[in-house]
């Protein structure tokens, strides 16, 4: 044998090998059965094999699978022009499946469509860098003892139509990689993470992210409810969360949110989670139901539309810098009680622009503030002056409250007799009637006095008009 021709050969076969096995190209310009090996290049592909559709014009574009098909991964080029693929049909949802190894690359500017039940033997990534794929049948992640996570890349869309399933005993994962919009519009039972770590993922059907599963927003990722209800556990959000219209979020486990809130609809923190907000906030269209948990609001500035108490739940105002609360009512359901925690006076404000009621009876003695039984719970209706306007504060005590007052109009009659010409001659009651008059004067302004320390003076402080 020729030595040139055996070294060919031989570098031939390592080049081969190197870069993996020759795709099984579609090669069918009449028949649309997966099964028959001479619609292939090498045969009916295998789980080891690329199957590669559109390498030339005038294929067939209309797939008929297999009940149990397999291939490696799927490749969809644009070299023989657009071509719309359609892998079974809506009459036969689900009747057969497709097993891949290591995933979908797509190129082809038209659309793909796929009827089947799509499995996923390991974790994989979905590139669509064409035109859209839609998943109208099931997508399992993962089969057996086994669970994988598929992850969306790619600027192109996906829409995952059909019900997102573990597969088989293990959870499965989701993550959205992609510069797209991937939609999730089935009733989902996967039970593993979803993550959002760039592009968006939009939710078209209640449930779509499962029943408390985890959930992670990365920064400049989006995710849009669109109006719908998702109830989630673990969740962190640096990103966007976009409730469209009426859209209703819960949350079941320890979460905390900064990044973007927008939208209208309800934020709801069920029992035993503690939402931690992570920046200001300002979304009026946005009520807040506490039922069982607790809002830490943690050295941060937010406004909300109603805040709803349906069971004993917590404002927490945190332990760092100044937090302020501002929503429009606050509402509470039969004897829950709202706990008010970590809020420090003339560093802390909670405003309600409507009234919580009236001082020691209920709703309004059912919001306790730490060191305060619900009885000193008030609402301020008055709006002059700094930072005072419609804030629900707890005051003193109404008996130790009249002690104060009897004790200061006590001081004062003594002080307006030894400074009024007149003071001892004055009848009682024009006595009483000039110290209201002075008294009720310097009331309207007290909230307006801070303590000082005047220089020099000796004196630890004294009370000035606040600048």
């Amino acid at each position: 044998m020729n030595r040139s021709f055996t070294i060919v050969c031989i570098v031939s076969l390592l080049g081969a090998t190197a870069s993996g096995a020759p795709p099984d190209n579609w090669s069918s310009t009449s028949s649309s059965l997966w099964g028959n090996g001479g619609n292939w290049s090498k045969g009916v592909p295998g789980s080891g094999d690329v199957a590669k559709f559109n390498g030339s014009a005038g294929l067939q574009t209309s797939i008929t699978l297999l009940p149990s098909s397999v291939a490696g991964s799927i490749s969809f080029l644009n070299a023989g022009g657009a071509s719309d693929y359609t892998f079974d049909t809506a009459a036969t949802v689900n009747r057969n499946t497709l097993t891949l190894g290591s995933g979908i690359t797509n190129s082809d500017v038209g659309s793909l469509t796929f009827y089947n039940t799509t499995i996923l033997s390991g974790s994989q990534s979905w590139n669509n860098s064409g035109g859209a794929m839609a998943f109208n049948g099931k997508v399992n992640l993962g089969s057996g003892s086994s669970g994988g996570t598929l992850t969306v890349t790619g600027a192109g869309d996906v829409s995952l139509n059909g019900v997102v399933a573990n597969g088989g005993s293990a959870a499965g994962n989701l993550t959205m990689a992609g510069t797209g919009t991937t939609t999730l519009s089935g009733a989902n039972t996967y039970t593993g993470s979803t993550t959002i770590s760039s592009g968006t993922l939009q939710t078209n059907t209640n449930g779509a992210l499962g029943s408390g599963n985890p959930l992670s927003i990365a920064s400049g990722a989006t995710l849009y409810l669109n109006g719908t209800s998702q109830s989630v556990g673990a969740f962190t959000s640096s990103g966007a969360l976009n409730m469209g219209s009426g859209g209703a979020f819960t949350l079941l486990g320890s979460a905390s949110l900064a990044g973007t809130l927008s939208g209208t609809g309800t934020l709801t923190l069920n029992a035993g989670s503690t939402l931690t907000l992570g920046a200001n906030f300002s979304d009026s269209g946005i009520n807040i139901v506490l039922n069982g948990g607790t809002l830490k609001l943690n050295g941060t500035s937010d406004t909300f539309g109603g805040l709803s108490i349906t069971s004993s739940s917590i404002v927490d105002f945190g332990t760092t810098g100044s937090s302020i609360l501002n929503v429009n009512g606050v509402s509470l359901a039969g004897s829950s009680t709202l706990s008010v925690q970590h809020w420090a006076n003339l560093v802390d404000y909670f405003y309600s622009n409507k009234t919580t009621g009236t001082q020691g009876t209920a709703p309004e003695n059912q919001i306790v503030f730490t060191g305060h039984s619900g009885n000193a719970t008030v609402w301020n209706s008055y709006t002059d002056g700094p930072d005072n306007g419609h804030q629900v504060t707890p005051v003193p005590e109404s008996a130790f409250y009249g002690s104060i007052m009897i004790a200061f109009s006590l001081a004062g009659i003594m002080a307006f007799r030894r400074r009024h010409p007149f003071g001892n001659r004055l009848p009682y009651r024009q006595l009483r009637r000039e110290l209201e008059n002075r008294l009720c004067y310097r009331a309207s302004f007290d909230h307006l006095l801070v303590p000082v320390r005047v220089p020099g003076s000796g004196s630890k402080g004294r009370l000035s008009p606040a600048k």
